[in-house]
């Protein structure tokens, strides 16, 4: 056999085996470099004190984290609490009995709430509370705030239909249905372009609204 011919085949053998004159191939490879990030999970603001709900929805703005809680071990208690994130302190600022919190959103001075079937607001300037509408046989589930101030939320029904309400700063409203049967319509969400998406639970549907 040709000396070139021999070449060629220690040179396929080399590379079949992973060995270059008894050296591992491997391990002439670069070795390759974890990209460690230098941000670290960390637990900025303390817990909350004994005997209060375990936070459960959160919305933060730039000096207050504000945090919905409930608690289910004996009859049922909410709380919604606020957080300082200069300081590091909370006070809570709404205490309910029987009460499930499921939504919390800022607008200024406004924190919004879904309070069972009952839309309601805490004014953080004033200290009061104040409800803005309850809807009749119908679950408040989830809301939203869109890029004109308009306040979006899901709704369910016990007959199993689901809808989406539009509450305007005028404090009109408009009810969209949706169409889907047995829906159970929760979370929902403001994109870029300022149409509505919500998920269809239930049905494993997602919704999209062009308002």
């Amino acid at each position: 056999m040709r000396s070139s011919n021999w070449i060629r085949v220690f040179l396929i053998l080399t590379v079949l085996l992973g060995f270059d004159y008894g050296t591992n191939l491997h391990a002439a490879l670069p070795t390759p470099i974890l990209q460690v990030s230098n941000q670290q999970y960390v637990t900025l603001l303390p817990k909350v004190p004994v005997g209060t709900p375990r936070p459960l929805i959160i919305y933060p703005n730039d000096t207050r984290v504000w945090v919905a809680g409930f608690e289910t071990g004996g009859p049922q208690t909410s709380q919604i609490r606020e957080y300082f994130v200069n300081n590091e302190t909370s006070r809570g600022v709404l205490n309910f009995s029987n009460t499930e919190i499921s939504s919390i959103l800022v607008d200024r001075n406004r924190v919004w709430y879904a309070e069972n079937s009952t839309l309601a607001f805490y004014n953080s300037t004033s200290g009061q509370s104040e409800t803005q509408r309850t809807f009749q046989n119908r679950s408040l589930l989830s809301l939203a705030l869109d890029h004109n101030g308009r306040l979006w939320m899901t709704l369910g029904g016990s007959n199993g239909t689901s809808s989406i309400v539009m509450l305007n700063p005028n404090n009109t409203t408009q009810t969209y249905r949706v169409r889907t049967s047995n829906a159970l319509a929760y979370g929902i969400t403001v994109a870029p372009d300022n149409t509505i998406w919500f998920a269809e639970a239930a049905a494993k549907k997602i919704g999209h609204l062009g308002c």
